[in-house]
């Protein structure tokens, strides 16, 4: 991993995803944010069972 790269989990953590090695990826760090950014804004403050939507509208 390099500068600018991020790990980032294929299935997030927070939707049952484990910290294992083959959940990680090594991202553009740009592109990390640019994926975390809205499932992050979506799960603050959210109660458990609640419905995310990734990838649209």
């Amino acid at each position: 991993m390099g500068l600018g790269e991020r790990l980032i989990p294929r299935q997030f953590f927070v939707m049952g995803g484990t910290y294992a090695f083959d959940n990680l990826s090594v991202e553009d760090a740009a592109l990390a944010m640019r994926i975390r950014g809205p499932v992050a804004q979506q799960v603050h403050g959210a109660p458990d069972g609640t419905t995310v939507r990734l990838g649209g509208e």
